[in-house]
């Protein structure tokens, strides 16, 4: 995994049978950095946002895809995992379950970090 300041990362894994996969740990965030770096160094803020979208889109897949492949992953190293959490922590960044839902706003954020070995631990 890639950590840009525990804000978003990189995740890839690769199976025993060769098997390669890649996912933005929170998606969002990583594209509002995108483009906002590209705005700050003069780029047009359409074209700042076409540039954010298309370095987002090259890398990995999307967070529906990378479920699949997640479960898939953990089944060839002899585990059975349920597609939810690892849904929930893709496509939302928050932890799995009710705790996420019952941390108060200001607490709600969940660092890169964590959403790495919440993903690890499902």
């Amino acid at each position: 995994m890639y950590v840009a300041d525990s804000d978003y990362g990189q995740v890839v894994a690769a199976t025993p049978s060769g098997h390669q996969w890649g996912v933005w740990l929170d998606r969002d965030t990583a594209y509002a950095f995108e483009r906002d770096h590209h705005a700050t160094t003069g780029m047009a803020r359409a074209a700042a946002r076409r540039q954010a979208r298309e370095t987002i889109a090259a890398f990995g897949c999307p967070p529906a895809e990378a479920v699949r492949h997640a479960v898939t992953w953990a089944a060839e190293a002899g585990y059975r995992v349920p597609a939810w959490p690892i849904g929930q922590i893709l496509r939302t960044g928050r932890r799995p379950g009710l705790a996420g839902r019952l941390r108060l706003p200001s607490t709600r954020y969940v660092f890169a970090e964590e959403a790495y070995f919440d993903l690890l631990d499902r």
